[in-house]
């Protein structure tokens, strides 16, 4: 809903229906001088974080594994650890023998897609709020520098798929809420597949969506609660929108359970590799609380 006169990069709302909207496109996104300094910012933090790592080969953590076993019994442990999603991704890419300098250069591309991405998904739900808009380049910093991920990227075996998933995760999200406010099924079955895929894949991806999730309603929250009563669409229910993204969640992290204990039964039984690192359950509460807030503080 455009009216000619505006850019095709901003949202029109319908005030009669508030349902229905357009997605910004990515293309006028990507085009956006605005956008310069964002990919300039990203672009020397990805090199001066991951650059070295191209410049000369060294073994990363499990890289030993792949030498030392064949190929079938390591991918037999990856569905023994809940993780069949990242061996029926590389079938799907022909990518069954480990070619770790394509993969290497591949997951820093990957890196910079996944910040350009979720800045995209950011600059979506915010609408036409330009407030923010001269400091993209503080998401894609913290991301590229956070010792959490450089330490996941010294898993090259992964590495590679789990930069993918970032992306993928970040365009679940936009196609779950034009499902939200379209009411567009296909949306739905197409965030739902992604998200499915990412969990997956690598269970940190469960964590990430729940992070994911709790921003991007902070950012339709902010868009709509604060803007004049006459202005506030009359159909949006914050509530509504909690609902449906955890029903999503649920289905998603339901449906990867089932299929992991099935294909984990078929290659010999879970490994306690995982389910030995989630305490949730074996230790008192208050622990589990005290472990989590001294790992913030």
């Amino acid at each position: 809903m455009f009216h000619k006169n505006e850019p095709s990069s901003t949202w029109k709302w319908n005030r009669k229906n508030a349902q229905d909207f357009e997605i910004p496109s990515l293309i006028d996104f990507l085009r956006s001088s605005r956008s310069i300094p964002m990919y300039v910012i990203t672009l020397i933090f990805l090199l001066v974080t991951y650059g070295m790592r191209l410049t000369f080969y060294s073994t990363t953590m499990d890289q030993d594994a792949v030498m030392d076993y064949t190929t079938s019994s390591i991918y037999n442990s990856w569905f023994v650890l809940g993780r069949f999603g990242l061996v029926f991704t590389r079938q799907l890419f022909h990518m069954m023998q480990f070619n770790p300098f394509f993969e290497l250069a591949f997951t820093v591309v990957f890196i910079f897609g996944a910040c350009i991405s979720w800045e995209y998904v950011f600059y979506v739900l915010r609408g036409k709020n330009n407030h923010f808009q001269h400091f993209r380049w503080i998401f894609p910093i913290l991301f590229l520098t956070s010792p959490l991920l450089a330490l996941q990227f010294n898993f090259l075996n992964q590495s590679f798929f789990v930069s993918l998933c970032f992306i993928s995760m970040a365009f679940s999200f936009l196609f779950l809420y034009k499902w939200i406010f379209q009411h567009t099924w296909l949306d739905l079955l197409i965030g739902f597949i992604l998200t499915f895929w990412c969990f997956s894949v690598y269970q940190s991806f469960v964590p990430l969506y729940i992070s994911a999730a709790s921003a991007t309603f902070l950012l339709i929250y902010r868009r709509y609660y604060f803007l004049p009563k006459e202005q506030k669409p009359q159909n949006i229910g914050l509530f509504r929108i909690c609902l449906k993204i955890l029903a999503v969640f649920v289905g998603a992290f339901i449906l990867y359970t089932i299929i992991n204990k099935i294909t984990a039964a078929h290659y010999g039984g879970m490994n306690a590799y995982i389910s030995g690192q989630i305490m949730w359950g074996h230790l008192p509460v208050s622990q589990c609380i005290h472990h989590v807030l001294a790992g913030i503080y």
